[in-house]
């Protein structure tokens, strides 16, 4: 059996820093900060005009559930 530990913790980290945000300044750069240890260079740039402050819009996560984790290669995992 393999500890997939790891990845369940990324996962959950990452949808919490993705789906969460207020609409002001500070609480969109914060997100923008949390979320670029995840994402590419060119989603980073893509990511940039998704939430803004000109659009008054919120999201919270409250709870993130992995259901099942399968290794599909050596070093893949879906």
């Amino acid at each position: 059996m393999q500890d997939t530990n790891g990845i369940e913790n990324f996962v959950k980290n990452f949808a919490k820093s993705y789906y969460t945000w207020n609409n002001s300044k500070e609480a969109i750069e914060a997100r923008t900060q949390a979320i670029n240890g995840y994402l590419t260079k060119e989603l980073q740039d893509l990511n940039v005009d998704t939430i803004r402050t000109d659009i008054p819009t919120s999201s919270t996560v409250t709870n993130v559930i992995v259901w099942s984790i399968e290794q599909s290669g050596t070093d893949y995992f879906f």
